[in-house]
């Protein structure tokens, strides 16, 4: 069963009501009329409009589903696009969808000693963020003598159809310290790991033959994981430069906006192509896009 996303879709035309019965009807009726489906399951789980339950049935049928115009690549590049900002994000994201880590979750969950006691003392993935992939990984999670446990991953997360064509991640946030995208910026972890979260202009030069051919590319990126006014203004920058080199490649970019970690994983691992990013969130999401039989490019 698909879990929860922390957050649902928007739908365009709010329904006033009191009551909640009457609410959840016309909730329903919006999505019919805007020709969006998706499977119920129970008052309390209900999966996004747009995504449905993985299964190996499915994933290799052509989906009648008429598509979520909120998942749907760009017909059309527009010849000017105006630059990406990121005004007001830390007063319009709660602090703790801010705080919320799934690929750390991901990563040490079944791993035993303290990495596992940090996932179950301080993320807390099901007491903070009950109805999240995390917390439905954490609770689904089989020891199978190997973690992270990519079965189980691949259960959890849904998969939207139809399929996105191609994808990149841009890590941004709290590792955008500085002008990340002309010169290398290597960040020391507590261990002593050095990581590379942002590739530059010149990492993403030696997968510039496959990124041509993409034609249109939806860029996922959250500016607001355990992010101040400083790494904003970065995010910004690099995220801005990112969209121009790619259009010089006569690609067109995408920006699909600020999504929660959830909402941008599953939409992620569904692509047929997905440009990896820097950090361990980004490198499950390619481990995901490979299972489900995607093929991944990654920087250097």
């Amino acid at each position: 069963m698909a879990p929860l996303l922390m957050r649902p879709v928007v739908v365009t035309r709010p329904c006033k009501s009191h009551h909640r019965n009457v609410r959840r009807r016309c909730r329903l009726a919006r999505f019919r009329e805007d020709g969006l489906s998706f499977r119920q399951n129970s008052r309390r789980e209900q999966q996004k409009p747009g995504i449905v339950q993985h299964t190996h049935a499915n994933a290799n049928a052509n989906s009648s589903t008429t598509s979520a115009r909120f998942f749907r690549d760009a017909i059309a590049c527009p010849q000017h696009q105006e630059p990406i900002t990121f005004a007001n994000v830390l007063r319009r994201r709660s602090n703790a969808e801010r705080q919320y880590r799934l690929g750390d979750v991901v990563k040490f969950y079944g791993s035993g000693g303290h990495a596992e006691r940090m996932v179950n003392n301080r993320i807390q993935p099901c007491r903070r963020f009950n109805h999240s992939i995390a917390c439905s990984y954490v609770r689904t999670y089989r020891h199978s003598g190997k973690y992270p446990n990519m079965e189980v991953l691949d259960e959890v997360t849904p998969l939207v159809e139809p399929r996105p064509e191609a994808v990149m991640h841009l890590r941004l946030g709290d590792v955008a310290k500085g002008d990340c995208w002309n010169k290398d910026c290597i960040i020391e972890t507590r261990s002593g790991n050095k990581i590379q979260y942002q590739f530059t202009e010149k990492d993403y030069d030696t997968i510039l033959d496959e990124l041509k051919d993409l034609g249109t590319i939806t860029i996922v990126a959250n500016p607001s994981h355990l992010s101040n006014p400083s790494t904003i203004a970065w995010s910004e920058k690099y995220i801005n430069h990112a969209m121009a080199y790619l259009r010089r490649l006569g690609v067109c970019p995408v920006y699909r906006g600020i999504r929660n970690a959830d909402d941008d994983f599953a939409f992620a691992t569904s692509a047929k192509v997905f440009v990896q990013g820097g950090g361990g969130y980004s490198r499950f999401m390619a481990k995901l896009v490979m299972k489900r039989g995607g093929r991944v490019l990654i920087p250097k």
